[in-house]
């Protein structure tokens, strides 16, 4: 039996043994995201603050243009009864500053739109939808040739929507229009895989 765990995890780990270089110069890729939403659901006529949570799913696509340019096209699906939007399309062109073998240190810039889902209850005033456009920073270790763990966090920018679900978060900081956003529901994780 101990034969058997030792020849599956060698036969694992000599499958990404050939591909120790770095991620592949050009071409299309698919990529995946998890992560946490959260908003803070003020009810206007009697004051309260409700948190709600809801966890997000991040499929894209986007094409590879030289070993530290890529651009691409993601789609945040909330999901729960308490998400806030109800998709949110993202536009994204990233670069990697730091580039070792297997590891790249990245900065990305993105501009979203999301279809608020619901209007909270008692609201004086119409809740505008989300227009946001700004810079993250990321990270991805490179598995194989083909195949990176990818990480996302923080936003630095435009924001264009009523801030009320945001001032009592941790970790954001705004002035009229313009953010810096480091509270957890930046934080995403996923895969790339670059054919």
């Amino acid at each position: 039996m101990i034969k058997r765990i030792i020849l599956i995890i060698a036969i694992f780990f000599a499958a990404f043994q050939p591909n120790y270089a770095q991620m592949k110069d050009k071409g299309f890729f698919v990529q995946a995201f998890v992560g946490m939403g959260d908003w803070n659901r003020k009810i206007y006529f009697t004051g309260e603050s409700r948190y709600r949570y809801y966890a997000l799913a991040t499929p894209g696509i986007g094409y590879r243009f030289s070993k530290r340019w890529s651009a691409g096209f993601d789609i945040k699906f909330p999901i729960g009864i308490n998400r806030e939007y109800d998709v949110i399309p993202t536009l994204f062109a990233e670069y990697d500053f730091i580039s070792l073998r297997r590891l790249k240190i990245t900065a990305g810039a993105c501009g979203s739109y999301g279809k608020r889902n619901s209007i909270p209850v008692g609201a004086p005033f119409p809740h505008p939808n989300l227009w946001e456009a700004g810079i993250y920073f990321g990270a991805s270790y490179n598995l194989s040739s083909k195949l990176a763990l990818m990480v996302r966090y923080a936003c630095i920018g435009y924001y264009d929507t009523t801030p009320f679900h945001f001032d009592d978060t941790n970790g954001f900081l705004h002035s009229e229009h313009f953010m810096a956003d480091f509270s957890l529901r930046r934080l995403q994780i996923g895969a790339r895989f670059t054919f």
